[in-house]
C-alpha cells in the first residue's frame, strides 16, 4: 500500500503562513519577556539605592588658630639675687680622750756644794722606755728608798733612762748602801760618780 504525501499549492501556502505566524508570535513573546526582565532589574536597583542612601562626607574641622607667643618685656627694675641662708655646721662630737697618768719624775738629790769633790750614786737599771723606769722607781719607793731617773743618750743619740739611788760623799758609803740594797734581793748595781758642783 502506497501513501501519497504530495501537498497542493494551497496547502503549502497555508503551512508557510502558519509557520511564519508562529515564528512571529515566538519573537514577540521573547521581546516582551526581555523588556519585562529589564524593567524588573531597573526597579530592584532603584529600591537598593533608596534603601541605603549614601551618607554625605563629614565636614573636616578647621585648624584652631594658634595665638603668637608673647615675649616678656624686661622689667624696669633689676631683681637682686637673694643669697642662700647659711646652713649651720653640725656639731662634731669630740671623742673622749683617755688621759694617761703622768708620773712625776723624782728629783735628783742635791749634793753638798763641795767643789772638786765627787758624789757617788747607785745605778740599778737602764731602760729604753721611761714607763719601765718609772715602774722600778715605784717598787723601790715601796722598800723605803728614794730613787730617781736620770736621762742619758746612747752612742746613737737615742734617749735612755737610768734608775739611780743616793748622793753619797764617799765611795765607802756608796759600797755599804750597795751591799744593803743587794742583800734585800735587788739586782746588782753599778756605782757612778759625778762632781758635786754638777746638777
Amino acid at each position: 500500500m502506497r501513501h501519497n504525501f504530495a501537498l497542493s499549492r494551497s496547502q503549502i501556502v497555508t503551512l508557510v503562513s502558519g509557520l511564519a505566524f508562529l515564528g512571529l508570535v515566538i519573537f514577540a513573546g521573547g521581546l516582551l519577556s526581555g523588556v519585562y526582565w529589564q524593567l524588573r532589574d531597573n526597579e530592584s536597583r532603584v529600591e537598593a539605592i533608596t534603601a541605603d542612601p549614601v551618607s554625605p562626607p563629614e565636614p573636616v574641622p578647621e585648624p584652631a588658630s594658634v595665638e603668637p607667643r608673647k615675649t616678656l618685656e624686661p622689667a624696669d627694675e633689676e631683681i637682686e639675687p637673694v643669697p642662700p641662708e647659711p646652713v649651720p655646721p653640725e656639731p662634731v662630737r669630740a671623742k673622749p680622750v683617755r688621759e694617761k697618768p703622768v708620773h712625776a719624775r723624782p728629783a735628783r738629790p742635791e749634793a753638798r756644794p763641795d767643789s772638786g769633790r765627787r758624789v757617788y750614786e747607785l745605778q740599778l737599771e737602764l731602760f729604753r722606755v721611761e714607763a719601765n723606769a718609772t715602774r722600778l722607781v715605784d717598787e723601790l719607793r715601796g722598800q723605803g728608798y728614794e730613787p730617781f731617773i736620770v736621762e742619758v743618750l746612747s752612742s746613737a743619740g737615742a734617749p735612755r733612762y737610768t734608775v739611780r739611788i743616793g748622793a753619797y760623799r764617799s765611795l765607802a758609803e756608796a759600797e755599804a748602801a750597795q751591799a744593803e740594797l743587794e742583800a734585800r734581793g735587788n739586782q746588782e748595781t753599778v756605782i757612778r760618780y759625778r762632781d758635786a758642783s754638777e746638777p
